[in-house]
């Protein structure tokens, strides 16, 4: 079996059973099979019988579309004679089915299910655009701290069969422009993409209605638009204001201008007789006339965006929204900072540490016998009764310079004669200052010191990190954890933010 055919495509169509009784021919046509959506195509098919038997077939589709359909579907064929049907093409608008060539096989039976033979051609479905746009507006366009337009999302929705590459402009009206994108969008696909807006120029002559965008694609154009009072109501004051037009706009142009002259001095020559003052009245100069230009007040330059200030105020509407200015902020959050460190610094220079609790007397230092007659002893400190186990430390508290130990439950005060500030001992650190005197309290980050001879307490910062820990006979670096509540140590410090941070601890005795 052979298949002849006449037009394009007939290079594609192919007899799959060349021994078969039965030869498909075309209806002779040039262009070939081709159907367009939401359109109907039909296109005559011959069987011809090329043997001298009655054949009664059945001719119909190998793989059955619902757009493909074959009438009439059962034929009866004389010998040596041809029969003709009809295939037609209803093919759906949409995406289902996309643009380009669609294999057909157009297979023979007969009544009985024995196949005579097949054929293999193809049908071309012409492209379909059908392209959507949707604008929605994200909010003003800032260029250096000032409102130069506006930003647009744009989003695409191709209902066509075929692929689309739309050509976005905006509305020569709109006083707005933007550089074109390129896009692609795929056949029942969805693109979405932002379009930056600039003002065409400072000041608009009129507002418009709406701001147009229109994508010219192959075969259509879509167009979408935004309100001009939702574009208002989102720039607010950051609109562009209208062009103020002249007062006057045709009075007279600045080249007529004519300065008046000075009229040349006339000689008075008293009185003249009746008949000379027409001839000296005809000889004397008439001023010409006064032109004078009216023109409107300097128009200075417009600035369609509003500069934001920096400092003030620190919350500010802005293009329909509160806009944060950070430089306020950050400084009011760096002065809190510091009043909060200074507050505490205070206030751990203040705290008084714990309060001792036990019996108390009142015991004279060893040097109260060598005070002058008549001065009253004062209380320098408060410490707990040396017992007896522990008076072989004396020794070692008067090398420090500090009173003995305490026992575990008994306090007295030490009288020591009156000293004035200009005889009491006072440590200085050659960098900083000194603290020297008992620790009543020691963690990784804090250090508390009591000094006897000023009866107070001081607390000092730890850095991470802190070795600066040194032993005093023999001097060498001790680790942090030497450190024990009752030691005597020497504190040189410095101050960070009205804080006393530790620089170097002295380990002068441990308990």
């Amino acid at each position: 079996m052979h298949t002849t055919s006449a037009i394009d495509h007939a290079d594609d169509m192919t007899q799959t059973d060349d021994d078969a009784a039965l030869e498909i021919l075309d209806g002779g046509t040039d262009a070939g099979w081709r159907a367009a959506p939401g359109a109907r195509a039909e296109y005559p098919v011959f069987i011809r019988n090329g043997t001298d038997d009655w054949h009664e077939i059945d001719v119909s589709i190998a793989d059955p579309v619902d757009w493909v359909s074959i009438k009439p579907a059962r034929l009866s064929i004389a010998p040596r004679a041809e029969a003709r049907t009809t295939i037609t093409f209803s093919v759906p608008r949409g995406t289902r089915i996309a643009a380009g060539d669609h294999e057909l096989r157009i297979v023979l039976h007969d009544f009985e299910g024995t196949r005579f033979g097949q054929i293999v051609s193809s049908v071309n479905i012409l492209p379909a655009y059908n392209l959507a746009m949707s604008l929605s507006l994200r909010g003003p366009l800032l260029r250096r701290g000032m409102v130069d337009g506006i930003v647009v999302r744009c989003r695409l929705i191709n209902r066509g069969n075929d692929e689309c590459s739309p050509l976005l402009r905006p509305d020569p009206d709109a006083s707005l422009r933007f550089q074109a994108p390129l896009v692609r969008v795929p056949a029942g696909g969805d693109v979405a993409f932002d379009i930056e807006a600039q003002w065409t120029m400072d000041a608009l002559p009129s507002y418009p209605r709406s701001f147009i965008i229109y994508g010219t694609y192959q075969g259509g154009e879509a167009s979408a638009a935004i309100p001009w009072t939702e574009i208002a109501a989102c720039l607010g004051t950051a609109l562009p204001p209208l062009a103020i037009p002249e007062e006057f706009p045709g009075i007279l142009p600045p080249r007529c201008i004519v300065s008046m002259a000075a009229a040349p001095q006339v000689e008075r020559l008293g009185e003249q007789p009746a008949a000379v003052a027409p001839a000296v009245e005809a000889l004397a100069p008439h001023a010409s006339a006064v032109r004078v230009q009216i023109n409107s007040a300097p128009a200075g330059h417009v600035v369609h965006g509003r500069r934001l200030h920096p400092w003030w105020p620190p919350i500010e509407r802005f293009a329909g929204r509160l806009v944060v200015k950070p430089l306020p902020s950050l400084v009011a959050v760096a002065i809190a900072a510091l009043v909060v460190i200074a507050l505490l610094s205070q206030r751990m220079a203040q705290s008084p540490g714990p309060d001792p609790i036990g019996d108390f007397a009142l015991l004279s230092h060893p040097s109260a016998s060598h005070t002058a007659r008549g001065r009253i002893p004062s209380i320098s400190a408060l410490h707990r009764r040396p017992s007896a186990a522990r008076t072989h430390d004396g020794g070692e508290a008067a090398a420090v310079g500090l009173p003995h130990l305490p026992s575990p439950h008994q306090y007295y005060a030490v009288a020591t004669p009156q000293r004035s500030a200009a005889q009491r001992p006072r440590l200085v650190a050659s960098s900083g200052d000194a603290w020297r005197g008992w620790i009543t309290h020691v963690s990784a980050t804090n250090v508390k010191v009591y000094d006897p001879s000023q009866r107070a307490w001081r607390s000092f910062m730890l850095l991470p990190g802190f070795r600066s820990v040194y032993a005093a006979r023999p001097r060498r670096q001790v680790a942090l954890s030497d450190l024990r509540t009752g030691a005597a140590v020497q504190v040189l410090y410095s101050y960070i933010f009205g804080m006393r941070r530790a620089r170097e601890i002295d380990l002068l005795s441990t308990r």
